[in-house]
């Protein structure tokens, strides 16, 4: 949907072409990179061991998740943008507060 929004009769197009007057938001860059893990967890293939190698899995979701959020940040990509990221404070060493990601 993110190439060609189409479902069902209803064709809104390209989004990267909707224009400044519309915005897509990704709701949430959470589920993105699960979906993108369970997709490349389903089409790994096992080693010669018969188990997968769960780094090639993260390495191929990882992958996936950066293209996307690199081609909606291109300067091609004519529509705004919202990404939707959960997170979640954690006291540091010093006592400062930085924010992680949150599963």
């Amino acid at each position: 949907m993110l190439d060609h929004w189409k479902y069902d009769d209803i064709d809104h197009g390209k989004p990267k072409e909707w224009g400044s007057e519309c915005i897509l938001v990704i709701d949430s860059l959470s589920r993105l990179c699960d979906t993108a893990y369970d997709f490349h967890d389903m089409i790994i293939k096992p080693g010669k061991s018969g188990d997968k190698d769960g780094r090639a899995v993260y390495g191929q979701a990882q992958d996936a998740v950066e293209m996307v959020l690199a081609n909606l940040t291109s300067a091609t990509f004519e529509t705004n943008v919202i990404v939707i990221c959960h997170g979640q404070y954690m006291e540091q060493a010093d006592g400062t507060l930085k924010i992680f990601p949150k599963e």
